[in-house]
C-alpha cells in the first residue's frame, strides 16, 4: 500500500489501523525503544543544562 499514491489523512489511517492490529508483545518492541531513547534524552539534557550553566556564570558582563 505504500507504493499507491496516498494523501497524509490516508497514510496516517492505514499506520494508525496497523498499529492497532499489533499484538502487545510486538507493540512492546516499541515502547521499550521509546522508553530508552526518552532516558537517553533525559539525560543529554541534565548535561547540556549542567554546561550551559557553567559557560553563563563563565561569561563577563561588559
Amino acid at each position: 500500500w505504500l507504493q499507491t499514491e496516498m494523501t497524509h489523512q490516508e497514510l496516517t489511517k492505514a499506520l494508525a489501523q496497523q498499529w492497532h492490529e499489533l499484538s502487545v508483545t510486538a507493540k512492546q518492541v516499541y515502547y521499550n525503544l521509546f522508553n530508552n531513547d526518552k532516558i537517553r534524552y533525559e539525560n543529554e539534557m541534565k548535561i547540556f543544562a549542567a554546561n550551559s550553566n557553567k559557560e553563563s556564570a563563565n561569561k563577563t558582563i561588559d
